[in-house]
């Protein structure tokens, strides 16, 4: 043991680098380093013309949307999905509802949101989520 990480015995982290915090210890926390020792399989490969700053995202609101998706069937060809929120998950959720090939219901409260969401996320429609006349008219398979 090295500070807050187990080495093997032959004194190996298991990480490429030494990583250290500004005082020289070990650190094994994500809030400090950023820093996450991974089986073979589950190891991504990073683009090279894809920065760090634009791709590390994919890898936290990505999964976050996608595997909720996948894991409750809403992943069909021809299916309609709803989508609550326009935030940052919102959008990776459109982008991966409309990559699934399924139609796209943006459900907010804010106006604003709507030509963002037909415009650029290529979402099917757009209903106010403050109103009740609006969410009357949604008839999707599901709400996410």
């Amino acid at each position: 043991m090295r500070g807050n990480v187990k080495l093997s015995a032959s004194g190996d982290s298991g990480i490429p680098e030494v990583v250290s915090d500004p005082q020289g210890e070990f650190v094994d926390t994500f809030q400090n380093l950023g820093v996450c020792v991974v089986q073979q399989c589950a190891k991504i490969h990073q683009q090279e013309n894809l920065p760090l700053d634009a791709g590390a995202p994919l890898l936290c609101a990505g999964i976050t949307t996608y595997s909720p998706l996948k894991h409750f069937g809403l992943d069909k060809p021809g299916m309609h999905i709803s989508i609550v929120g326009l935030g940052g998950l919102g959008h990776v959720s459109v982008k991966f509802a409309k990559a699934f090939g399924t139609k796209v219901t943006v459900i907010s409260t804010s106006l604003a949101k709507k030509q963002e969401a037909i415009e650029h996320l290529g979402a099917g429609s757009f209903l106010r989520g403050d109103t009740r006349s609006g969410l009357n008219m949604a008839s999707t398979d599901n709400i996410y």
